[in-house]
């Protein structure tokens, strides 16, 4: 039953990382969403864990999508609370770390980041999870370092043009 419930939630999530993917890729950023796949052991589940990558840009760095159940918009201040819960403590483990976060409000769908260089400023707590009552130590960011869609978008698009070596104007 758990791990019907996990591999639902897990669908769900790479639905999003879908969306984000498209998203990004109508305004001209190359990306690709990884096939979901599924561990079978606990190893497997370590090993996916340090592995996944939700969204792979174009010159191999990682965007991480979380989506959520809280109501926002699309700028900041539209967030309604004073912190988030970014990732769970893998987030340490991974091999190749996020550049950001893209945070998906389910019911409006509006987006909006996460740099990850202000990972200096996170700390620890404990959540329980109130889908499944299961504790996890979680990294917790002030509302004060979400950004919005659009200046992710133009960071990408920024490195992507010079990547190409393309001059900006």
């Amino acid at each position: 039953m758990l791990h019907t419930r996990l591999h639902a939630r897990m669908a769900s999530g790479h639905d999003w990382n879908q969306r984000v993917g498209d998203y990004l890729r109508s305004q001209g950023i190359p990306c690709e969403v990884p096939d979901l796949q599924y561990a079978k052991t606990e190893q497997e589940i370590a090993q996916f864990s340090a592995e996944e990558k939700d969204i792979i840009l174009w010159d191999g760095s990682v965007l991480e999508v979380k989506s959520q159940s809280r109501e926002f918009g699309a700028q900041p201040t539209q967030y309604a609370w004073d912190h988030f819960i970014v990732d769970t403590v893998g987030y340490r483990l991974k091999r190749v770390k996020p550049i950001a976060y893209v945070f998906v409000s389910k019911p409006t769908g509006a987006m909006l980041t996460l740099n990850t260089n202000t990972e200096a400023s996170w700390w620890e707590e404990t959540i329980t999870d109130g889908r499944d009552g299961i504790p996890s130590k979680s990294l917790i960011s002030a509302k004060a370092n979400l950004r919005t869609m659009a200046a992710l978008i133009a960071h990408l698009r920024g490195r992507y043009e010079a990547s190409l070596g393309n001059q900006p104007f």
